[in-house]
């Protein structure tokens, strides 16, 4: 405690101590104040000691001094304070000293600011009390980097076949910065930055990425990336895992169902295909045939009777009938082939399975 200060006077003072004493008091009860406990007995030591002419010349020469031998360590670009304590002396107190960059010694002793580089940093403490007592110390600074943290928290949808590109953000380090990787579907890493053109299949794949700094601290982050499907290109909405798992789902019950009618297509093309095949006949073919059958039913009529007009009914429908429906399967063909693919006769989509059966 500087006495000085606290009865608000200089060593040069040679006035009543007692009545500024008094004085002191009563500018507090005038005011409407208590003085506090603690307030009152720095003011009674203080003129309990300026009272006595050998301590209050003992008081004058005590020396000044820079107590504090260490300094916390700072860490570049984050905020920086480390109050200087003193001893001795009278206040107030004049601080000079040569600082690092981005910091500042205020008149109260404190150092303050943003370290801008890493690295140790010696420096100088000049203190000078109100007297012309000075004091000095040297004061060694270390500066480590700020903690390096990735801050991307998620990765962005990507898409099968359409090209994708996407920041990995840090934070703090040193650089230059290197990353480490191994992305999967025909992406890549550098620099930050995962891009390239996803080949598939859809799936939601895991992705750990390594970063480091030129101080040698090491990050690592994890990741999910959801790769949709080709289709959803189209699609700006985010898709989750389950989304994905659902719409897999959707396309593989499509997809089975899809299936199934492609075969009982093919099975019915083949089969109209070999009746098609079957007995084909012109038309004097036809003519002929309904001719002879007549002249021999007419005959036979005459013979047997109703039983060979039936049996003639029958041949004849059985030698004529596939090409009377002949039309109709065609007519089904053209309906049908365009479901499987081009419709072309060469397209072997089109075509029937080769164990396909009449």
């Amino acid at each position: 405690m500087d006495p000085y200060e606290a009865l608000g006077i200089t060593p040069a003072y040679r006035g009543d101590l007692r009545a500024r004493r008094n004085v002191l008091v009563k500018r507090y009860f005038e005011a409407g104040e208590t003085p506090d406990e603690e307030r009152m007995k720095a003011v009674n030591l203080a003129y309990e000691l300026l009272s006595d002419p050998g301590r209050r010349a003992a008081i004058a020469s005590e020396p000044v001094s820079i107590v504090t031998s260490e300094l916390p360590v700072a860490r570049a670009g984050e905020p920086y304070r480390a109050p200087l304590a003193v001893k001795g002396g009278a206040a107030p107190y004049t601080w000079e000293a040569v600082l690092p960059a981005g910091l500042e010694l205020d008149a109260s002793g404190t150092l303050a600011g943003r370290p801008e580089r890493t690295g140790s940093f010696p420096f100088t403490l000049k203190l000078a009390d109100r007297d012309g007592r000075t004091a000095e110390r040297v004061l060694v600074l270390h500066v480590k980097p700020a903690p390096l943290r990735v801050i991307t928290q998620a990765l962005p949808n990507a898409t099968i076949g359409v090209p994708y590109e996407t920041e990995l953000l840090v934070e703090g380090g040193v650089a230059p910065l290197r990353w480490s990787g191994e992305p999967r579907a025909g992406l890549s890493l550098g620099d930050g930055v995962l891009f390239g053109t996803p080949l598939g299949p859809s799936a939601v794949l895991s992705l750990d990425v390594r970063v480091r700094d030129a101080a040698r601290q090491t990050v690592t982050a994890s990741y999910r990336l959801v790769v949709r499907p080709a289709e959803a290109a189209g699609d700006a909405s985010e898709w989750t895992p389950e989304r994905l798992a659902d719409e897999q789902h959707a396309l593989a019950v499509t997809a089975h169902e899809a299936d199934v009618d492609v075969a009982a297509t093919r099975a019915r093309i083949a089969l109209l295909e070999a009746r098609l095949a079957h007995r084909r006949l012109d038309r004097a073919a036809i003519a002929a045939a309904i001719l002879a059958a007549a002249t021999v039913g007419t005959l036979l009529s005459f013979l047997i009777g109703t039983l060979a007009i039936v049996l003639t009914g029958v041949a004849i429908v059985y030698t004529i009938g596939p090409a009377l429906l002949a039309p109709s399967r065609r007519a089904d063909l053209e309906r049908l082939r365009p479901l499987l693919g081009c419709g072309r006769v060469d397209c072997p989509r089109c075509q029937p399975e080769p164990d396909a059966t009449s």
